[in-house]
């Protein structure tokens, strides 16, 4: 099959692509086309086509259709003008893998390209009965093992998955064909091919249902195999019909978030509240940490689909820090909560009545404690160990007065303040009060006439015991 040096502006019959449901094959259409001879490959051949017609020829050339090259693909065999060469569809298809397998995915060298079309001409019934391609035998061998191995998928073709925002999802290909595809289409994620590994991370712009493509084929080698005939030789433009698509359905759990309260024993909403978030149960590499605004609370956004770990490190001075770790469970597209409640700092008073010249305790002393606006909140009395305490006192600013003195004793009008600064505080305050003291005054008189003595007798002198 001896190609002509130069044919130009030949009346050429193409066969049409496309394949109908029952599998049929359609009919031959014609065009113009111009077909052109390129340069030697330097490799002869001798073949015999199916029809017992050889054809040898001793330096074989590229062949170009339209300026794209192209290949023989009727082996020793000369066209009868008026009857179409019987190429169908599906042959073309098998074609066009042969000439991606044995030229498009190699080094596309002269001896690449005339391993091709030799394997070709087999294809379509021709035997080879000699050729300078002196390894033929091996590239054929490699040509048919890639062809067998084209046609297989991952293993992982037309399967689903799901993932969280932020997560890595690894399928593995158990097939191993998956270093001899590209990625095509990566759902807004970020999809790489590490090995035998499909990685996928999906991050907050991944599409919620991300479809991921895969071929096998590049995409300027698919598109529809043609075939055309001068009445002596058919050729082929034969690009791939196929890419060998792989398909891959990811469903992503997008962020969720989490909203904060922060609440007082009474109810009250506290604002400035500081909570630490984490992913890790030890704290460890948080999130961040956020602080509860005017109406006590705080949201979160961006936060991945799992289970976040809350701590509160810092309140305000007359709240009690709960250090206690939460967890809390994100789900995507929703809002989580957590209500976080602390007590008050709370203190107390321990009270002491002792006795100003001798320092013993006395009992019976009441004081009054009031708060910073003047108010009393409790009234104490001392035991008769001399001590009392009070009760609980919250956080803030308080006097104490004595307001009823014990029996004998003086009342004690100092104003002792205090301050309930840290929680379970103590604080003592000791009152003196000085005993209730008077005089006694002792007139002599004389019985008869009173203060004047009678006769020698006098009214000094006189000794009285108390």
């Amino acid at each position: 099959m001896k190609p002509k040096k130069l044919i130009s502006k030949l009346g050429a019959v193409v066969l049409s692509m496309l394949m109908i449901l029952t599998n049929v094959d359609l009919a031959v259409f014609a065009r113009t086309a111009h077909i052109t001879l390129g340069e030697h490959l330097g490799y002869s051949y001798d073949v015999v086509g199916p029809d017992g017609h050889s054809e040898w020829n001793a330096n074989n050339n590229y062949i170009y259709v339209d300026g794209k090259l192209g290949f023989c693909i009727q082996p020793g065999h000369v066209l009868v003008p008026g009857n179409a060469n019987q190429v169908s569809y599906s042959q073309l298809k098998v074609l066009g893998k042969i000439a991606y397998a044995g030229y498009w995915d190699t080094a596309q060298t002269k001896a690449d390209y005339m391993a091709a079309q030799l394997y070709m001409w087999e294809y379509m019934g021709g035997t080879i009965r000699s050729t300078s391609l002196s390894d033929y035998s091996s590239r054929k061998a490699n040509i048919k093992k890639k062809l067998n191995k084209l046609n297989i998928r991952p293993s992982f073709h037309g399967k689903s998955y799901e993932m969280n925002v932020g997560e890595t999802l690894r399928i593995t290909d158990t097939n191993g064909v998956l270093s001899d595809c590209i990625i095509m289409n990566k759902g807004n994620a970020d999809v790489s091919i590490v090995g035998n590994d499909l990685v996928i991370k999906a991050n907050g712009n991944t599409d919620d249902i991300a479809k991921i493509l895969l071929q096998k084929v590049p995409k300027n080698f698919v598109g529809t195999p043609l075939a055309f005939s001068n009445g002596s030789q058919d050729v082929a433009l034969l690009p791939m019909d196929d890419p060998i698509s792989t398909r891959v359905s990811v469903t992503v759990k997008k962020y969720g978030s989490l909203k904060i309260a922060k609440q007082d024993e009474d109810g009250k909403y506290v604002p400035n509240t500081s909570f630490k978030l984490a992913y890790n149960a030890d704290m460890s590499n948080p999130i961040g940490t956020y602080k509860t605004g005017a109406d006590g609370t705080v949201t979160i956004n961006q936060l991945l689909p799992k289970t976040v770990y809350v701590q509160e490190v810092a309140v305000p001075d007359h709240l009690v820090l709960d250090s206690t770790i939460h967890s809390v469970t994100i789900e995507a597209n929703k809002t989580a909560t957590f209500n976080a409640r602390n007590n008050w700092v709370k203190g107390k008073v321990k009270l002491r009545k002792v006795d100003a010249d001798t320092n013993k305790q006395v009992g019976g002393a009441t004081y009054a404690i009031y708060n910073a606006q003047g108010q009393e909140v409790e009234r104490l009395i001392t035991k008769a160990s001399g001590y009392v305490e009070s009760g609980y006192l919250r956080f803030g600013n308080y006097t104490v007065k004595e307001v009823i003195a014990p029996n004998g004793y003086i009342l004690n009008d100092t104003v002792y303040p205090i301050t309930i600064s840290s929680n379970e505080q103590k604080i003592e305050v000791t009152g003196h009060d000085e005993r209730q003291r008077g005089r006694i005054e002792i007139t002599k008189e004389d019985s008869v006439t009173g203060n004047q003595a009678q006769g020698e007798g006098t009214l000094k002198g006189a000794v009285y015991g108390l």
